[in-house]
């Protein structure tokens, strides 16, 4: 049977516990700057003061400028593996002291603080080669004489490294607030109350209007498992939507923040030849034609957007958009990071199947199903109807559809040829009477699902067909399908 809670599995206070065991095995995930590290031999050494930058000699050639680009509140540095700069956005002037063409292919050492250069150079290290550690994260960094201080993210590149900065917020550590986030959730008892409690938690730390947990589908269709408005927003998001916005779905499955949809970008500067630098996997990023159409939808000038990964495939994600431009701390943003990696664990507690369901065979079919080719799933209730889709195509089948009203689900029915369907029979303010004469006229087999009791659930006007009753597992529906074809209900597969 559909079950609301976690059916089959640990409860989440008994001995395995995945965030207890996260916090056991790194006690210092939440140490956002870690102390300084030795150099490794090749750097080992004194300190050395840098000579003041000379610009007495023009640059050998003029920088390329690239067409990506970045935020205006974001600065960003690249280094060439000699550790010469390689790349600088055009806004850095404001932060170096220099003109960022005066800059393009000198030295670093000329050109940033030499303690800064040192931690730089210290965790470039740490990264190691592109596809390893993602990122180190430096706060509170002086890159310039001036003291003005930036939190940056340091990544590795295929030549060299990256480093986007931005002005350093409050220097705090959000530990605490994650594993009081992190103890709520445990307080869920199913997949819809988990996803409602992080929803709040969120809304809560970021200060954003709203907030969505929303689940990815087949086809990109997505949904809103969960959703957190504040008292002046009025909840804006449907129930379902395909396919899902891009700018819902960070691409890449990263985590990205657009602090105002409509800030014209920054241009970036590079040495002649060299690439453009990838600014996917950065998370501050300006924002495409296709985010400003799905944040308009929201009425929403910012985002901030978190994947949800579920055996490390990307399950969904946490949305937070806001009416007017808003940035998340650098800190606040490294703790929802981990807040979502947390929530990741439990979805995949709470949204595994039950230990009482049967796995399909080898073959594609689980034992005794009588399903094949192409099942029309409609229901208006999409955490139960996520739930059938599963089930039938463990019973065989090999595509599943999903509609939630009866036009949706006519016109799937003249878009594909089904070979069964099922049907809920109350489908919000009308009923799916519609669908299963159409069905009848088509020659499509398929039974009724409802929570109102059997076949005395059917109203006048119902063709006569099986119904399985709500809530339903895949024993359930599979002895349903069977009894129905032995009774010469339907046509043989």
């Amino acid at each position: 049977m559909i079950r609301y809670g976690f059916p089959g599995r640990r409860a989440l206070g008994q001995p395995f516990d995945p965030i207890a065991r996260m916090f056991c095995d790194d006690v210092a995930c939440f140490r956002l700057a870690p102390p300084l590290r030795p150099f490794s031999p090749l750097f080992r050494g004194a300190i050395v003061a840098a000579a003041p930058l000379s610009l007495t000699e023009p640059p050998a050639s003029h920088p390329a400028v690239f067409t990506a680009a970045v935020p205006p509140q974001v600065w960003l540095v690249g280094f060439a593996p000699d550790w010469s700069i390689s790349h600088l956005s055009a806004n850095c002037a404001e932060l170096l002291g220099h003109a960022p063409a005066d800059l393009i292919g000198r030295p670093a050492h000329g050109a940033i603080a030499a303690e800064a250069l040192h931690e730089i150079r210290s965790r470039a290290q740490l990264l190691g080669p592109v596809g390893g550690v993602s990122d180190e994260r430096l706060q509170g960094l002086a890159l310039a004489a001036d003291d003005k201080r930036v939190d940056a993210s340091l990544r590795a590149l295929s030549r060299g490294w990256l480093l986007v900065c931005e002005p350093a917020g409050p220097q705090r550590d959000h530990g605490g607030t994650v594993l009081r986030m992190a103890a709520g959730l445990r307080m869920a008892g199913s997949l819809a109350e988990l996803c409602a409690a992080a929803a709040r938690d969120v809304r809560a730390l970021t200060g954003f209007e709203r907030v969505h947990v929303l689940r990815l589908g087949a086809r990109g269709m997505g949904s809103v498992i969960a959703e957190s408005v504040s008292g002046g927003a009025a909840g804006t998001a449907p129930l379902m939507f395909g396919p899902m916005p891009d700018a819902a779905l960070p691409a890449g499955a990263q985590p990205r923040m657009i602090a105002d949809c409509d800030a014209a970008g920054v241009p970036i500067l590079g040495t002649p030849g060299s690439l453009a630098p990838d600014l996917a996997a950065c998370g501050l990023g300006v924002a495409t034609p296709e985010e400003k159409e799905a944040l308009a939808v929201f009425g929403a000038r910012a985002l901030v957007s978190l994947p949800l990964r579920r055996a490390g495939e990307t399950w969904g994600a946490i949305a937070c958009s806001h009416g007017e431009p808003r940035t998340v701390p650098f800190a606040a943003r490294r703790a929802l990071e981990v807040f979502a990696a947390m929530l990741g664990l439990l979805i995949d507690l709470a949204d595994a199947p039950a230990a009482d369901e049967a796995p399909a065979t080898g073959d594609g079919k689980a034992d005794g199903a009588t399903l094949a080719g192409r099942v029309l799933v409609v229901e208006d209730n999409m955490l139960i109807a996520m739930e059938a889709e599963e089930i039938v195509q463990q019973l065989g089948a090999e595509a599943c559809d999903v509609a939630g009203s009866v036009a949706a689900a006519l016109r799937l029915l003249d878009a594909h040829a089904y070979d069964f369907a099922l049907l809920d029979i109350e489908l919000g303010h009308e009923t799916s009477q519609a669908v299963a004469k159409s069905l009848v006229e088509r020659g499509v087999r398929f039974i009724y699902a409802s929570g109102y009791g059997g076949p005395e659930a059917l109203g006048i006007g119902f063709p006569p067909a099986a119904v399985v009753t709500k809530p339903y597992g895949i024993d359930d529906l599979r002895a349903t399908i069977r009894d129905a074809g032995e009774d010469g209900a339907f046509r043989a597969v």
